[in-house]
Parts: C-alpha cells; structure tokens; sequence
C-alpha cells in the first residue's frame, strides 16, 4: 500500500514538474521571439532613417532588453541622429 503510494506520488510530482517545465519554456520562448520581433522592426527602422548601421549600434539593440528596444522604437521618430537615439 505504501509503495503503491509512493509511485502514485512520484508519477504526480513528475507530472506536475514536468507542467511547472512546460510553462516557464512556453513562457520563455514568447519572450524570445517579442524580443527577436521588436529588434527586427527597431533595426528596419533605423536602417531606413539613417542608413547602414555601425557595428555598436547592432551590438547594442541585441544586449538590449525588450523594453529598451520598445522605447528607441518610440523614440526613433524624433531622434535627429543614430547617436540620439541610443543615448
């Protein structure tokens, strides 16, 4: 009987585990590719108002997080120069 609990537990715990799991991916991902989105609108953006951009520039909308990328997007549309916006 004890036995036949423990594995009724175990198999539960795993299930659940495996949910809690499940969820924080899910979860992870949809922030992934918000984040993968915003960059390619923000970079197509900034490429059509000021030209090729220099390799800092890149680097820094990728180390961004997602809320900086939604703010230079905002700001894109006032910001005279690259260097302006990303200050």
């Amino acid at each position: 009987m004890l036995a036949e609990r423990l594995t009724d537990w175990t198999l539960q715990w795993k299930k659940e585990g495996e949910e809690i799991g499940e969820e924080r991916g899910q979860k992870r991902g949809e922030e992934i590719g918000k984040k993968k989105e915003a960059l390619r609108l923000l970079s197509k953006q900034a490429f059509l108002k000021y030209g090729e951009l220099p390799d800092w520039a890149v680097q820094n909308m990728e180390q961004a997080e997602l809320q900086q990328i939604e703010n230079w997007a905002e700001r894109i549309l006032t910001a005279e120069s690259l260097e302006a916006l990303m200050t």
